[in-house]
């Protein structure tokens, strides 16, 4: 199956370079292998996600190109937990974009749509080894649909970009469920230093009243961030608010705070260390009397090897945790990943 799908993408790749006015595509590669350690009371009892493993994190292939002066194309495959635990090829991201000026663009895609820094951030360009643990919650990972981006610079150091999106619902149609998205990034005059937010109005299928009937409702997503990041300093931060999760009237909040620094090194070996820390937090069911937060702890190391390859070491431990005994403690995770991009 693996090598049918890699004859078809080779001769697509083919097929668009022949009529894309001889235009060569350019070709990005990554790669992200983990080593993946775990600890504490539901550590290592037969869940796939809380035993120790070797794991391909992911490995795809992206291309990127212009059909004409009006027309660009992006096409992603390969391995990825974020799809699937990796067992087999798919596409990942897929997009056909018109380019009305050299400012506005709008097509049909799959991929990753603008709900703040965090989302639209490739996991392989991160300052922490994953993105928050609470991300795919408020907004699935890779949706497919229409989207408009509109990016303006307005100096040296400024610009703003704002992005509409018109997307599947959580299972993937438009029959009674949707996911309208709009967010926004503006980079401030001052360089390093970053705003972004986001508001997503979402109607879903999935609810069930006392009588297990089914039913669809309503429910919304918003976000506000800050970045700063002037040369080697990292920190940003997130506050995330929604409502209509497993329940239709189910509020969430969640926020995340990170910081690093890189350490130069210069060697020919090692270019720069980068340790960094960050803190999470969720609350699961705002509305309710009962405890539902959550709270966690990460630190970890970037090492650049190179301007291509990075050594990352992670550990997350669950420092917050409802007091009630329902749900089980997350265990304690030390992750060791070797990334290649290019």
């Amino acid at each position: 199956m693996a090598k049918k799908t890699v004859k078809v993408l080779i001769l697509l790749l083919f097929a668009v370079t022949v009529f894309a006015d001889y235009q060569m595509p350019s070709i990005h590669t990554s790669i992200m292998l983990d080593s993946k350690f775990y600890s504490g009371n539901q550590a290592n009892k037969g869940n796939y996600d809380n035993d120790n493993r070797f794991q391909v994190r992911k490995a795809a292939v992206e291309i990127e190109g212009e059909i004409n002066e009006y027309l660009e194309y992006t096409f992603e495959f390969g391995l990825s937990t974020c799809i699937g635990k990796g067992a087999e090829l798919k596409v990942m991201d897929a997009g056909i974009a018109y380019n009305l000026n050299e400012n506005i663009s709008f097509g049909l895609q799959q991929g990753h749509v603008l709900r703040g820094f965090a989302s639209i951030t490739d996991c392989r360009e991160r300052l922490t080894i994953e993105k928050p643990i609470f991300q795919k919650t408020f907004g699935t990972c890779h949706p497919t649909g229409f989207v408009a981006d509109a990016f303006f610079e307005l100096s040296e150091y400024s610009d703003i970009e704002i992005e509409l999106a018109l997307l599947n619902g959580t299972n993937g149609t438009l029959t009674k469920e949707h996911d309208y998205n709009i967010g926004a990034i503006y980079n401030t005059p001052l360089p390093g230093l970053g705003f972004s937010g986001s508001y997503t109005m979402t109607n879903s299928l999935n609810y069930y009243d006392e009588n297990y009937q089914q039913y669809d409702d309503r429910g919304y997503r918003a976000n506000f961030g800050i970045r700063y990041e002037p040369a080697d300093f990292h920190f940003s931060t997130e506050y995330y608010l929604g409502e209509g999760f497993q329940k239709s009237d189910q509020e969430m909040e969640a926020y995340y705070v990170q910081s690093g620094y890189a350490i130069q090194i210069n060697h020919a070996r090692l270019q720069y260390i980068e340790p960094y820390v960050m803190y999470e937090f969720w609350n699961k069911d705002k509305g309710s009397d009962v405890d539902s937060e959550y709270g966690y702890v990460n630190c970890g190391l970037v090492a650049s090897l190179s301007e291509a390859v990075k050594l990352k070491f992670n550990y997350q431990e669950e420092i917050k945790h409802p007091g009630n005994g329902a749900v089980a403690h997350t265990p304690s995770s030390f992750i060791m990943r070797l990334q290649f991009g290019l």
